[in-house]
């Protein structure tokens, strides 16, 4: 009996201690990160002040494959707004309050039950380089969310980090690379062998060499000669997660497939082309196609494709290579 008093009164005990640790939290909380980026503060605020790029570099899209975006009509500036959607961290929205070009953003971010907070962007314009702060505020917290915010704080902290890695990675990339003026054309369809698979960003480089690999061989055992460069068409296309694409050779004429290689063709009719020099992979030359089909009033009409015009093995300075990036219009 007397063991089982100690037990009670050490139970009490705990929870006016832990009762107490509540009333004595703070009732505001601040967390920021920060780095430095080699890209003028016009580059990186695009980025971050047209919440359709958010995509590009956002944190947690790479750990919530769940996540689903809903974008109002205004996706930039003061103003604009999306929601999300998650099975695993429910639903909600944010909106940029305050939008001042090049040189900072305030958001207003609203967790249904969960509750509010605000973000702050803060862009420091350096000798090239751009100090970007990126900062979560909660204020006047009740007293059950102070508990919240000391258990899950560095994960957030850990968020923002990945967030400004990524979007240095995304801003220097756009930096360096060059895209030229978009042209409208008009093109044949053109037959092709390819292989169709599925994968999300980080393995789509090592299964885009398998494929480009494996069709070369197929090709020469069928002494089929490339008619052009090889290309990748994306079926679907999302930086963060999984992606549909064929990769593929175009050929003379029709012929016939065998198990994983594809006969296909590449789209004929009206296309909006942009050529990029640089890196593969940047998302700049798609970033300017998707501006000027918003600017012009041009809707998507089937699957996107891109050109490599330039072998990376026989071309070492990155900023040579060339490929063109095809979107099929009305």
């Amino acid at each position: 009996m007397k063991a089982l008093l100690k037990f009670l009164y050490f139970l009490l005990v705990l929870v006016i201690l832990i009762f107490l640790t509540g009333i004595f939290l703070p009732k505001d909380a601040h967390i920021e990160s920060s780095i430095t980026i080699g890209a003028s503060p016009e580059i990186v605020f695009d980025q971050v002040n047209d919440f359709r790029n958010w995509e590009r570099w956002s944190p947690w899209l790479e750990v919530d494959s769940t996540l689903k975006y809903t974008y109002n009509e205004q996706t930039a500036g003061t103003g604009a707004s999306y929601s999300w959607t998650s099975e695993k961290s429910g639903s909600g929205n944010q909106l940029i309050k305050e939008s001042v070009p090049n040189k900072s953003i305030q958001t207003y971010i609203d967790f249904g039950e969960q509750g509010d907070a605000t973000g702050s962007w803060k862009f420091e314009n350096g000798k090239k380089l751009t100090k970007v702060t990126w900062a979560f505020n909660n204020t006047d917290m009740e007293y059950f969310e102070r508990y919240f915010m000391v258990l899950f704080k560095k994960n957030i902290l850990n968020s923002l980090t990945t967030g400004l890695k990524n979007l240095k990675k995304l801003s220097e990339e756009l930096r360096l690379s060059r895209v030229s003026e978009v042209s409208l054309l008009t093109l044949e369809k053109q037959p092709a062998l390819a292989i169709i698979d599925s994968a999300d960003q980080k393995e789509m480089h090592a299964k885009m060499t398998e494929i480009f690999g494996k069709l070369a061989r197929y090709l020469e055992r069928r002494e089929l000669t490339p008619a052009g460069a090889p290309f990748t068409m994306y079926y679907t296309r999302n930086p963060k997660g999984l992606t549909k694409f064929a990769c593929g050779f175009p050929i003379e004429k029709k012929t016939w497939g065998w198990k994983e290689y594809k006969y296909l063709e590449l789209p004929g009719g009206h296309v909006a082309m942009i050529a990029h020099l640089g890196v593969y992979g940047s998302e700049k030359p798609w970033l300017t196609l998707d501006a000027y089909m918003k600017e012009n009033n041009l809707q998507v009409a089937g699957a996107l494709w891109e050109v490599y015009l330039t072998d990376p093995s026989s071309e070492p300075d990155t900023t040579k290579w060339e490929l063109q990036v095809y979107y099929p219009v009305n």
